[in-house]
């Protein structure tokens, strides 16, 4: 569900703000926009997870940490419909030192 959950809250920071990701948009401003704009189920998944979002000017690169371990369980690039690494089913796919690798935004950006 925190797939559908990441996926969701992309389409209502988008439907927000278009590519003008405000350059500080932050974990409180996303989680006040979500919150009125997806399930209330997929809102309460978010609430359980450590996230951190990194504005990168038409979109945004969202990092989704486990509470307990404070490990990154999934990031992802807000102009891709899914999520772009979903690192704790795919352990070792991902170089977690350079996300981006992953980045298809900037191609579309540039």
């Amino acid at each position: 569900m925190l797939c559908s959950a990441v996926s969701a809250s992309s389409y209502a920071v988008i439907g927000e703000y278009s590519t003008s990701i405000p350059s500080d948009f932050t974990v409180d401003k996303f989680m006040k926009l979500v919150e009125k704009n997806i399930p209330k189920d997929y809102f309460k998944v978010m609430r359980k997870y450590i996230l951190e979002i990194k504005p990168k000017g038409s979109y945004y690169l969202l990092l989704v940490f486990d509470p307990d371990t404070k490990s990154l369980i999934l990031f992802d690039y807000s102009c891709t419909p899914e999520p772009d690494g979903q690192v704790l089913l795919e352990q070792g796919k991902f170089d977690l030192n350079n996300l981006d690798l992953y980045d298809k935004c900037k191609a579309q950006t540039q």
